[in-house]
């Protein structure tokens, strides 16, 4: 496979920084695997997922919106509007059921990803979803109710919109009571679910042993990775960057074009954004490399579709240029002036393939 390596002076390279992002809270009431009493090996994986959460949540500078209740309600001239919004999550115990979760509760700086386990098949590592939500639409038959509805969206999209470029938007039409308008809500990140193989072998029908997972698992993020093995804090990285929209919401594909990326921040450290996508839309090519952003190393980025069995993944410049260009903010990135310091250079490899 021909690819591009960026390039970049360690004195570039993107800080860590505390206590500047959102907080992601991780939710196992779904789950019997991570926190299944019987799985020795669970709360270590628990603490290796936490800390991919926390990880990712360093380098994110945003500020959310709490959301303080799922019924909206807009008034105008005697027009009532009202809005009920749900959450559809799939059901990380079997990656197709759908979970219906209310919103409200969400604090100020907080998404909760809801985490669980399948069995998946031979080279199906882990999925990841956001929430997709659904709304309700309430109106009176006054003839004002355009104009209430237009005060319930503006309360809607201060709340729900979270401060952020949209990570999905609901827009539709109405007609009620001879009168006709249209709205626009915007969603920025609220809830999501992730889950991961508890299968990895395939060599059985359902859930295998906790050893065979083990054998397969690399569970403890604070020790080198086993040989052979793949690492689950690598992946959760991976798997919680697609919840806030990586390869998922309109944030993302409002700069795809077929397998070019438009976003200026990734341009500016490419050069380009020509064949920066892998053919799903939703991945950076695997031929790509980054600066790590804590130790400057050229690696591939987490956001490739191939996992690298034995070693432990860390975001690149890359990996948060797109983050930066879907509305996240990010500590600190090279400015576009950096770009004299890339060279785009040839990269043959062979990798594993991540569904």
């Amino acid at each position: 496979m021909s690819g591009k390596i960026l390039s970049l002076g360690l004195a570039a390279a993107l800080l860590p920084s505390s206590g500047l992002g959102f907080n992601i809270t991780l939710d196992f009431t779904y789950d019997d695997f991570f926190s299944n009493p019987a799985n020795p090996y669970g709360s270590t994986g628990q603490a290796a997922l936490q800390a991919a959460a926390d990880e990712i949540s360093s380098v994110l500078g945003n500020s959310l919106s709490a959301i303080t209740t799922d019924l909206v309600s807009g008034s105008s001239g005697g027009g009532v509007a009202q809005v009920l919004t749900t959450y559809n999550l799939v059901d990380p115990r079997d990656g197709v059921s759908t979970i219906q979760r209310s919103p409200a509760g969400i604090g100020t700086d907080e998404i909760v990803i809801y985490v669980g386990a399948r069995s998946m098949g031979a080279f199906t590592f882990a999925e990841a979803s956001p929430g997709s939500p659904s709304v309700q639409i309430g109106l009176n038959s006054n003839a004002n109710w355009p104009a209430a509805l237009d005060n319930a969206e503006a309360v809607m999209n201060t709340m729900y919109g979270r401060g952020m470029t949209p990570l999905q938007r609901v827009a539709n039409t109405l007609t009620h009571a001879e009168q006709t308008s249209s709205y626009e809500l915007n969603f920025g990140p609220v809830m999501g679910s992730m889950w991961f193989n508890d299968s990895p072998a395939d060599i059985s029908d359902g859930r295998e042993s906790w050893e065979v997972n083990n054998d397969y698992w690399h569970f403890d993020h604070t020790t080198p990775v086993g040989t052979g093995k793949l690492d689950i804090y690598s992946i959760a990285l991976h798997e919680i960057i697609h919840v806030l929209g990586y390869g998922t919401g309109d944030n993302w594909n409002d700069f795809v074009s077929g397998m070019d990326w438009t976003g200026p921040e990734a341009i500016a450290l490419l050069g380009t954004g020509e064949d920066t996508l892998h053919e799903d839309g939703y991945h950076i090519e695997s031929g790509l490399e980054s600066p790590g952003y804590q130790d400057g190393i050229m690696r591939q980025t987490v956001m490739n579709r191939s996992p690298l069995v034995g070693q432990r993944d860390q975001l690149t410049l890359l990996d948060l240029a797109f983050l930066k260009d879907s509305g996240y903010e990010i500590a600190v990135i090279p400015e576009p002036s950096t770009a004299s310091l890339i060279a785009l250079l040839g990269l043959t490899g062979t990798f594993f393939r991540r569904r």
